[in-house]
């Protein structure tokens, strides 16, 4: 290799490695050499603008092509960006296709090249300097509690929190329709200060209404007629008060109107209608899963609780769990009676830095309504010295050490169910990697099942220890009696229940529908719904195993999807949201009347995936437009600035 030549004509100046710091030099001299690579791949790279707007990736390389630009090895561009990079085979090919490349337009523009220096871009090679310091400075102040880290509002009234959240959500309605707004607007070419075009199409009804001030109108949905007699009584009250002014008397207040006819002031610019936050009655110890941290204290000491920071800014450092105010005293008493156990046994934590030791995580389920405890323990190899192969680190633990880990399992377990007799569930992996395990490790069951009983309503679940359960039990019961509220349910409505989980909130509503479809893509999540609609004795529903985006348009297409008088569609996605082509699948099918989205992540995926729900068909975006009718948030973690956002949407 020539990267290795250049090490020995140029051997590095450093003193001999002795046997203690032998992997860390060997480890390096494999970053120097990694980092060369990439310097001189990026000397090979030009960053080229004023392209198309919508030239694709494709487009461009066959844009170099005809325009005879040789030595090109890959091209990268995105669709919407008016730039893109050319890498080049050498040097030499770089400098002659930069020169042909300043010479070329496009769409009437002359292409600018520059150098393109990546380097401090790529996240393999480490930024030194002030971005590396600001970057550390935004970690968590050294004299945090674990309080600040994992329940950051702890010192905030519940009052102020659900006031911070509802302007939050109000703030984030605005920007989105402002976003649907811009996307929706005519586009205008600029010649001077001047701007030449015309309408080519107008805003949709739902976001213009009937006036021309778009979705900033306060008669946001509303008619001709509906506007002339809420002006008409707007006047007639305007009277009325100027009257009561000049003679006062004392006023009912059950004669005041509760609902105007008009959105609030405060509504005005909104996506849509928004209702006060939804909250429980309980706001402490609410969490009905924990994922504990096994690592080292600010002493030094073994200790189970929650990772203090984040491992880029260095910081590995676990915090204690006694005053978090999330995690429930019961929770509380299982931790730091297997934070007791480690510290009594000889085997290391889990090193973040070297990616070694035995004691990695803790993961926690506990149902009040039940009275059933799941505990499974995350443990590595003890003997391993260095980062195994992904592929290797299994097979590395031998059945002696297995034998071992079983052995101290065991010895845990016998530890904890004097203590606890509600253990229905006691469960160890055993992995290597560099991450976090997940579902398709192999577990091993100790004691009880591999799941607990969780309630909803009136109907029971399995829940294993990864399946998708909301935290929050009793507000969950809140915001799934609100799904069920907000749609028009009868006995011939197929319901869609996508990113579907454990199917909690297809059951939840079968007896209202004529037929449930969840479809999610995690296998053991679907072998759970299967298993709890048999244990509940529902007989309406089924679920898929497979990617929504994959089988949402052959589903709304099929024969039995028109056999119905009308489709409600359900999402609960990830914090990334729905897939672009489940969007296009709802738009283009008529039958479905309404769309209710349930968001954990409102002030980022939400408001891409309404914007494309709500603007108006394009080519790559084809279909009806949904209309956004109304929204509320669901406070479902308390002293956290997160919450959930419903939202319904109708078909146009």
């Amino acid at each position: 290799m020539e990267s290795q030549s250049v090490q020995c004509e140029n051997p590095p100046t450093h003193a001999p490695a002795v046997e203690g710091n032998a992997p860390e030099t060997e480890k390096a001299g494999e970053e120097r050499v990694i980092s060369e690579e990439m310097q001189k791949r990026d000397l090979n790279k030009v960053y080229v603008s004023n392209l198309g707007n919508y030239m694709t990736q494709k487009e461009f390389a066959s844009y170099l092509s005809e325009h005879h630009v040789d030595g090109v090895k890959s091209v990268k561009k995105q669709r919407g960006k008016t730039f893109g990079f050319v890498l080049f085979n050498s040097l030499e090919e770089r400098e002659a296709g930069k020169s042909l490349l300043e010479t070329l337009t496009c769409d009437g523009k002359h292409l600018v090249c520059k150098d393109a220096n990546m380097q401090k871009k790529r996240g393999s090679v480490k930024r030194e300097g002030k971005d590396r310091k600001e970057k550390k400075e935004e970690g968590v102040p050294e004299n945090a509690t674990t309080n600040d880290v994992v329940a950051p509002w702890w010192n905030v009234p519940l009052e102020e929190q659900l006031s911070r959240k509802e302007d939050e959500m109000r703030q984030m309605l605005k920007r989105c329709s402002r976003r649907i707004e811009r996307k929706d607007k005519p586009k205008v070419r600029k010649e001077g200060q001047n701007r030449i075009g015309s309408i080519k199409k107008p805003c949709p009804d739902y976001l213009k209404g009937s006036c021309l001030y778009g979705n900033r109108c306060k008669f946001l949905h509303m008619t001709m007629e509906a506007i002339e007699e809420s002006e008409k009584a707007k006047a007639a009250n305007s009277e009325e008060q100027k009257s009561k002014h000049q003679n006062p008397i004392e006023q009912n207040p059950d004669e005041q109107d509760s609902e105007e006819p008009y959105q609030k002031e405060e509504e005005e610019g909104q996506l849509c209608t928004m209702l006060p936050i939804l909250t429980g009655a309980e706001s402490t110890g609410y969490r009905n899963k924990c994922s504990f941290t096994i690592g080292l204290n600010k002493a030094g000491e073994k200790c189970v609780g929650f990772r203090m920071g984040n491992f880029i800014n260095g910081n590995v450092c676990v915090g204690e769990v006694d005053d978090v105010v999330v995690v429930s005293p019961f929770m509380k008493r299982v931790a730091l009676a297997v934070q007791a156990f480690v510290r009594s046994k000889e085997y290391e934590v889990y090193d973040m830095c070297k990616h070694i030791g035995f004691w990695r995580t803790l993961l926690v389920r506990y149902s009040a309504r039940t009275d059933q405890l799941c505990v499974l323990v995350i443990v590595g190899n003890p003997y391993e010295e260095s980062v195994p192969k992904a592929a290797e680190g299994l097979a590395r633990v031998t059945d002696a050490v297995r034998a071992e880990i079983d052995g101290v399992m065991r010895e845990l377990l016998g530890a904890l169910l004097p203590q606890f007799p509600c253990l229905a569930s006691y469960n160890y992996q055993i992995f290597t990697g560099l991450s976090n395990p997940g579902s398709d490790c192999p577990m091993t069951t100790l004691h009880g099942k591999s799941y607990i009983e969780e309630k909803l309503f009136d109907l029971t679940f399995h829940v294993s220890p990864y399946a998708f359960f909301q935290v929050n039990t009793p507000v969950a019961e809140i915001l799934y009696r609100n799904i069920g509220d907000w749609v028009s349910l009868h006995g011939n409505t197929l319901l869609l229940d996508v990113c579907c989980g454990t199917g909690t909130i297809g059951l939840c509503l079968a007896s209202r529908v004529k037929h449930v479809i969840g479809v999610d893509i995690e296998a053991s999540a679907i072998e759970d719904a299967k298993h709890n609609a048999e244990l509940n004795g529902i007989t309406n529903c089924e679920f898929i195993c497979s990617p929504a985006e994959k089988v949402m348009s052959e589903l709304l297409r099929s024969e039995e999807a028109k056999k119905y008088d009308h489709i409600v569609m359900v999402v609960d996605p990830p914090r990334s949201g729905l897939h672009k082509d489940i969007i296009v699948s709802s738009r283009k099918c008529n039958a479905i009347t309404e769309l209710i989205y349930v968001s954990c992540n409102p002030t980022g995926s939400f408001m891409d995936n309404a914007v494309m729900l709500c603007c108006d068909p394009s080519r790559h975006n084809p279909g009806a437009a949904f209309a956004a009718m109304k929204s509320q948030p669901v406070d479902l973690f308390p002293y956290t600035e997160h919450c959930e956002l419903m939202t319904l949407f109708g078909h146009m």
